[in-house]
């Protein structure tokens, strides 16, 4: 199948100019990536996995099959407009009483073409030959009697079937609506694709880092289990804190081996949504890195984009342009059938086909009152159009207050995350004095249990923050169709 490719602008990190090219498809991206991915950048890392995503998951690829399909409709559909060839023929013997006896040869090539008008030319190449026997008796002809003729016309439909009510135009238009339809289904379940594989994405780096944590956090109670049983044999300190330590270790222990069992769900997320042995998991720092400080996008620029990119948007106007298709049919098929032909003939054979041309002209009527089906299918058709336009504006207006949500929860997230990031910053010092207090004697084991607890929760939070932010962005590229332009990624059929 041949791959699906396109071309995007990015001007903002989340503001898209229009796409070069319009009335464009897409579902396979032609990237080609690596297996590994700097383990130091997350966002590549991200881009990776995501290209394995669209180009691995067999959901999207059966999609990808099924608007493949659609468009080879719409070819068969539209190949109606060109060049119509038709080759006829007939043979045929006959024994009559006595000895009677005819055989006859008759063959016809047609070549039409459909103009926009909805009218068709064609010319149509006649031949006839017959072989009677030189044995019939009178009034019967005998011998060979061959003949040919040369005939053009043109046929133009004056009501029914003239523009828009052409059955032609109207399969055409069906098949059109189909493919995009179809492909704008496509297009919305690969971006929901797209927003369920960071989600995953992130979910797993959060774990990963929370995990790392546990580990050093496990590290840092044994140490401490070792100084108190140090300190207990020199009876500096009680047994309450020697068992305390012993607490927090174990308790330490339980965590990583939860924080464990959460990575490896988390990877089997990942899997099957992606083929990941292609790819690099994540391997965060500690801590997560803040988002970049740029402005936000406002409503209206996100709708612009929307307009243009987002699916639920995209498939409730393919759905009204097939509608409207639809009704401008049903309406021209109500009226009389009136077809104007003006034509020529003349013969191949036995006369001069330069001069001696017959030609005529014709005017046929055709009128059947529209029936109660007919009529009923019409006024559907009108309803249905107005149902769809009134569904379109609904989505229109759902998506700008889902866009406003987004960008006030996303804009909230960021300086959530900002804040938890230096709180675990801060907590992480507080760890380091805490345990140097500890061993000196100067800091309790309940205290120094309370700052350990306040750093983990401080790493989970921020951690927490960053997965909730890049979720928000993920839903904003996904309800707006913005994402796989973000990304730089080419989204559209040549």
């Amino acid at each position: 199948m041949r791959p699906l490719i396109c071309k995007w602008q990015i001007q903002h990190p989340l503001s898209v100019t229009h796409p070069i090219r319009k009335n464009v498809a897409v579902i396979i991206l032609t990237l080609f990536l690596t297996a590994t991915a700097p383990a130091a950048n997350l966002d590549s890392q991200e881009k990776a996995f995501l290209e394995v995503a669209l180009r691995r998951n067999l959901s999207h690829v059966a999609d990808s099959l099924d608007v493949a399909s659609s468009r080879e409709a719409r070819t068969g559909a539209r190949s109606a407009f060109g060049p119509q060839t038709e080759v006829l023929g007939s043979l045929s013997a006959v024994q009559g009483p006595g000895n009677r006896n005819v055989g006859v040869g008759t063959a016809t090539g047609t070549l039409s073409q459909w103009v926009p008008t909805g009218g068709t030319a064609s010319a149509a190449l006649s031949g006839t030959s017959a072989r009677l026997s030189p044995d019939n008796p009178p009034p019967y002809p005998t011998g060979d009697q061959d003949s040919a003729s040369l005939t053009l016309s043109f046929k133009q439909p004056l009501l029914q079937g003239f523009g828009s009510g052409s059955s032609v135009l109207y399969q055409a238009h069906l098949a059109d609506a189909a493919a995009k339809l179809k492909f704008q289904a496509a297009k919305g379940a690969g971006l929901v694709l797209l927003q369920q594989a960071r989600n995953a994405y992130w979910n797993l780096a959060g774990a990963i880092a929370t995990v790392q944590a546990q580990t050093e956090d496990s590290a840092r109670t044994e140490r401490l289990l070792g100084i108190a049983r140090i300190q207990f044999r020199a009876g500096s300190s009680s047994a309450l804190d020697t068992l305390t330590a012993a607490t927090n270790f174990a308790k330490s222990r339980v965590a990583l081996l939860q924080g464990r069992n959460a990575v490896r769900e988390g990877t089997r997320s990942l899997s099957t949504l992606a083929d990941t042995e292609m790819v690099a998991l994540p391997h965060p720092d500690s801590l997560p890195s803040p988002e970049l400080e740029t402005a936000l996008p406002t409503v209206e620029g996100l709708m612009q984009n929307a307009r243009e990119h987002a699916p639920d948007l995209a498939q409730a106007q393919a759905k009204i342009e097939a509608l409207q298709v639809e009704a401008d049919y049903r309406k021209s098929s109500r009226l009389p059938r009136l077809d104007g032909t003006i034509y020529g003939k003349t013969p191949m054979t036995g006369m001069n086909p330069t001069q001696d041309w017959l030609v005529g002209a014709r005017l046929d009527l055709d009128w059947n009152l529209p029936s109660g089906t007919e009529r009923a299918k019409y006024r559907s058709s009108l309803l249905d159009l107005r149902s769809a336009e009134i569904r379109r504006d609904a989505a229109e207006k759902e998506l700008r207050h889902q866009i406003g949500r987004i960008l006030d929860s996303w804009n909230s997230a960021r300086q959530q995350l900002a804040l938890t990031i230096d709180l675990a910053a801060l907590q992480t010092k507080r760890v380091a004095a805490a345990e140097v207090g500890y061993k000196a004697g100067s800091t309790s084991m309940m205290d120094l249990q309370l700052v350990q607890a306040d750093w983990m929760n401080a790493v989970t939070a921020s951690w927490q923050a960053k997965a909730q932010a890049k979720s928000l962005e993920a839903e904003l590229e996904a309800r707006t169709g913005i994402g796989p332009a973000r990304q730089g990624w080419i989204w559209e059929e040549q």
